[in-house]
């Protein structure tokens, strides 16, 4: 029988010696018999104990109701000293802080993310970081008025936009290099007729050629084209590009036009060369139009 059992049954034998004293000998006579004894003790049952006359009671936080019914702290035993590999703590015995190694916390290990997103804080303070969506193709990561978050760079913001942008990073564009000839009254002339400086580099890729007076009249017209570099201006019919392939209305027409003049001696233009436009024969024509197609890279 534990400490706390004994105890108990030594109390019930007070209560009942108490109990004899106050009663007349008749009614002590005959034979006192003891309730048998419980086989298990529990709050609320047939004997339950009362865990306040146990030794120890109440105890600390640390202390436990041991098999002897006593409260007592707990000493030695087998339990986790030590925590090592990625987490770490101790060792020692009680409360020990525990520290995750660095780098140890994998992407699998984080939390999921919404879709198209990167984690971080996107307000001007500092706090817990959330995810930062995107929901349109084409957007970057930018920081605007204050918050980061997704949308289109402000090419107006210096804050934005620094340097240079070199061409070749830019889409090539289309242009046209473009002279008229003749007044529309009088049949036109054959010779040089303009000279035009180019400021850009582009690449010649077709011409058009149009009678260009009011009633778009019908005739023919041969125009050679020349190139050379400004130290050399002007250039001559030594400096035509067009390889005998020269933009020509052919009688008796009144517009011609060619989309691919890959047959030209070179259709690479500096910027700072010099273009020249020689008439090399006419026909009834008092205007004419010439648009050389560009692209610039």
């Amino acid at each position: 029988m534990t400490a706390g059992l004994q105890r108990k049954v030594d109390e019930l034998q007070r209560q009942i010696l108490a109990i004899k004293k106050k009663l007349s000998p008749a009614a002590l006579s005959g034979t006192v018999t003891a309730a048998p004894h419980a086989v298990t003790h529990e709050e609320g049952g047939s004997d339950e104990i009362d865990i306040t006359l146990l030794g120890g009671f109440p105890g600390g936080a640390t202390d436990f109701l041991r098999e002897d019914g006593t409260f007592q702290p707990v000493s030695g035993g087998s339990g986790i000293t030590e925590l090592t590999s990625d987490v770490t703590a101790g060792p020692g015995t009680g409360s020990q802080a525990a520290t995750i190694a660095n780098n140890a916390v994998t992407d699998a290990k984080l939390r999921d993310s919404a879709a198209n997103s990167v984690i971080g804080r996107s307000a001007n303070s500092s706090g817990d970081p959330a995810d930062i969506a995107s929901s349109t193709d084409g957007q970057v990561l930018r920081r605007a008025a204050g918050v980061v978050g997704w949308g289109a760079v402000d090419l107006a913001d210096p804050d934005a936009v620094t340097g240079v942008l070199p061409l070749a990073n830019v889409a090539a564009r289309s242009g046209v290099i473009g002279i008229q000839i003749g007044d529309g009254a009088a049949v036109i002339t054959t010779g040089v007729k303009r000279f035009v400086r180019i400021t850009f580099a582009c690449t010649l890729t077709g011409w058009t050629l149009l009678s260009n007076d009011a009633a778009a009249t019908a005739g023919a017209i041969k125009i050679d084209v020349w190139k050379d570099v400004y130290a050399n201006y002007p250039p001559d019919n030594s400096d035509s590009i067009t390889n005998g392939h020269e933009p020509e209305i052919v009688a008796t027409n009144n517009r011609a036009e060619d989309t691919n003049i890959a047959d030209w001696t070179s259709v690479a233009v500096a910027a700072g060369d010099v273009i020249g436009f020689n008439v090399d024969s006419v026909t009834a024509l008092t205007a004419a139009l010439l648009e050389i197609t560009t692209t610039v890279p």
